[in-house]
């Protein structure tokens, strides 16, 4: 199962990264849009800090120490 998903991943990044080749935008205003596959590098990195972003505030507002109950037990 986990090898399934890390196949599709991969082949879906090297399909993104292939359309950056079928689809060449040759209006680039800045400079990191001529870079080849530039989509889906910033897609990558912002779906890998929503990651840690997420992670951080489920240990900020979820995580408990291992005392909790028994501290407000009595």
């Amino acid at each position: 199962m986990k090898r399934n998903i890390i196949i599709t991943t991969l082949l879906a990044t090297l399909a993104l990264v292939v359309s950056e080749f079928l689809f060449v935008h040759e209006h680039a205003v800045f400079w990191w849009q001529k870079i080849l596959g530039n989509h889906a590098l910033i897609g990558l990195l912002g779906g890998i800090a929503l990651m840690f972003l997420a992670k951080g505030l489920g240990q900020f507002f979820l995580y408990r120490k291992e005392d909790y109950y028994d501290r407000h037990a009595s």
